[in-house]
């Protein structure tokens, strides 16, 4: 068994430190070993300003969604914001069958779609959303990584906390979250891969490139609202 301040990842164990205080969960459905959202539930992370970056980070989410592609309405991942014009969110978009990745700073904003998709209530997929000075870019389980390089609109962020599965509390996440895992650097094709595949459990973190700069992650089967930092 893992000692205390270390969590198991398939095929090894790495160490994690708590963050100053744990995920802050409002309403979450834990009974499945996984988080469930339901309506008024919240789900929100601390520290942003330590675990993550507006210009060199990533964020992947195993998720699984209790709608079908063709049947839901836009539907939120996750979001960091200081407001409705300053933020970066991952999104559902049901229109176009996408998960989208924007980063809006002001009036104007950057948005990456990623490989159109189709599942059925209850299927499960890893999104990952990334973010660099000169790009964002956008991949999924099953999908290619899509980028949109064009001038990066990049908003300086004060919030120190995130959600994940809504947007500040409305907008929410119709489904479940298996995992979810930060970073400050940039993950490469193996990388991702690794984690993309990682859909029903955790990834192997020890696989993971020094690029990816790992910061934080969650596992609810295994943690609960406890989110680690990661040593």
């Amino acid at each position: 068994m893992p000692s205390r301040g270390q969590q198991a990842a398939a095929g090894g164990v790495r160490r994690l430190l708590p963050l100053d205080s744990p995920l802050t969960c409002t309403g979450i459905d834990f009974s499945d070993g996984v988080a469930t959202v339901g309506a008024g539930d919240r789900i929100q992370v601390p520290r942003m300003d330590i675990i993550s970056d507006e210009t060199v980070a990533w964020f992947a989410f195993s998720v699984r969604p209790a709608f079908a592609s063709d049947t839901a309405a836009d539907s939120y991942v996750f979001e960091w914001a200081d407001d409705a014009n300053n933020r970066v969110f991952i999104f559902w978009d049901d229109a176009t069958l996408t998960y989208r990745l924007q980063r809006r700073n002001a009036t104007s904003a950057n948005t990456a779609s990623a490989t159109q998709i189709t599942f059925a209530a209850g299927d499960s997929h890893v999104v990952i959303g990334q973010l660099e000075l000169a790009a964002i870019r956008i991949d999924i389980t099953g999908g290619a990584v899509v980028s949109n390089t064009a001038a990066q609109n990049i908003p300086t962020l004060a919030a120190t906390t995130a959600d994940i599965g809504s947007s500040g509390g409305s907008v929410l996440w119709n489904g479940a979250f298996r995992w979810a895992a930060f970073g400050r650097g940039t993950p490469g094709a193996s990388d991702r891969t690794v984690l993309k595949e990682a859909v029903k459990s955790p990834p192997n973190l020890n696989l993971l490139s020094s690029d990816v700069k790992l910061t934080g992650f969650w596992h609810p089967l295994t943690m609960g609202q406890s989110f680690r930092r990661v040593a």
